[in-house]
């Protein structure tokens, strides 16, 4: 069973620390990005988290029901 994770922020510390080591971490999935610019958040999503829901809003990302924990950078 693997923690599920919402990001909020995807600025360069998210790019270049948080997103490296949530890829590395075994029992984690990244099921949500979030950034007031949407291309960002799809930019990441695309490369790193296919499966990953984007938005804008962080009050959408935190009414989802699957998202086990937020990592807020």
């Amino acid at each position: 069973m693997s923690i599920k994770i919402g990001v909020i922020g995807i600025g360069g510390i998210c790019r270049f620390a948080h997103i490296p080591a949530l890829k590395a971490a075994a029992d984690v999935e990244v099921t949500a990005l979030c950034d007031i610019v949407p291309e960002r958040a799809t930019a990441v999503r695309d490369e790193s988290f296919p499966q990953a829901r984007v938005t804008a809003d962080y009050r959408e990302l935190l009414a989802m029901e699957e998202i086990d924990a937020v990592d807020i950078c």
